[in-house]
């Protein structure tokens, strides 16, 4: 029997990024100058929703894959002034998701359910452009709680995570804005605390796309 890996697929956050800025940009340049960002620091509050993609918990042979489908994600981020432009961010997320078997000739089946808590805090560094839109990226860590239920059987695992995300800031007044991104949470799932089997897991990515707002004070 093939040992089974934890999937490893390289996602970036480069094109992401690009698209939103692409999109958004037209759009920002339609506001009044006006309505431009309050110059001074302010703490912000950004509640968001958007989608969640993460990589399969398991791979085994012949093309063999278990893990949660794409869904949605809801959330909240708090960010504390440093200096102009520079920030200390608390972030958490929540999100449940079909848990799913795959292979290539049969297609998918879903057998249970998913649930996933991120929360993770870091530094968050916006360009002080002129105009309406803001520019931002972030990096930080924190950690992923995924609990998993089967057939009424639960099983839970708790792991570290780096993230990095980048994203674009339009000012619609001097206090509320709309706030698009990108995130991307990379660790390992403990397949051992999750499955009680004996496999050390790989990096896994799970990618978050988000709209909401962004409300200073």
């Amino acid at each position: 029997m093939a040992r089974l890996v934890v999937r490893s697929d390289v996602r970036t956050l480069v094109v992401l990024p690009l698209l939103m800025l692409a999109f958004a940009a037209p759009a920002a340049a339609q506001w009044s100058p006006r309505a431009a960002p309050a110059p001074a620091p302010a703490v912000e509050i950004a509640p968001y929703a958007g989608v969640l993609i993460s990589d399969d918990l398991l791979r085994g042979p012949f093309g063999t894959a278990v893990g949660p489908a794409n869904a949605p994600v809801f959330g909240a981020q708090v960010s504390f002034p440093l200096a102009f432009g520079v920030s200390l961010f608390a972030n958490g997320a929540y999100s449940t998701a079909d848990l799913r078997a795959s292979a290539p000739v049969v297609g998918g089946v879903n057998f249970g359910e998913s649930t996933t808590w991120l929360y993770d805090g870091g530094v968050e560094v916006a360009l002080p452009l002129p105009g309406v839109a803001r520019p931002f990226i972030q990096v930080g860590a924190g950690g992923v709680h995924r609990k998993l239920d089967v057939q009424g059987v639960s099983t839970s695992a708790d792991d570290f995570m780096f993230n990095v995300g980048a994203g674009l800031d339009i000012a619609f007044s001097s206090n509320v804005g709309l706030r698009l991104m990108a995130k991307d949470y990379m660790g390992e799932f403990d397949v051992e605390e999750a499955a009680f089997l004996p496999i050390d897991g790989d990096r896994m990515h799970n990618v978050a796309l988000s709209a909401g707002l962004r409300l200073s004070f």
